[in-house]
């Protein structure tokens, strides 16, 4: 009897009540793996996400011109979040530096 790896942890996740941190955590990890690739690598660098908190991603960055262009792009990147997701996970992004 056999059963796929990817459900038994999913069942685990959830049973254990931290499915929300673990789709939180996603979210923090899907931003910086996706960042280079929408904001460019220098401003990426610049610009880390922190953590998820009703459906609020929280970013820090660098400086302020580093802030402008992440909020300039916002709309983009909520997009790319949420779609690599699959649902409605992000809907706002907070600034912080």
């Amino acid at each position: 009897m056999f059963h796929d790896l990817k459900n038994l942890i999913a069942n685990a996740v959830q049973r254990a009540g931290v499915s929300r941190q673990v789709e939180a955590a996603t979210v923090v990890e899907s931003f910086n793996r996706l960042a280079p690739e929408i904001l460019g690598e220098t401003i990426a660098h610049s610009a880390k996400a922190i953590y998820v908190r009703n459906n609020i991603l929280t970013v820090e960055c660098g400086s302020s011109l580093i802030m402008q262009e992440v909020r300039y792009r916002e709309p983009e990147i909520i997009q790319a979040l949420n779609k690599q997701a699959g649902g409605q996970v992000v809907e706002k992004i907070k600034y912080v530096s």
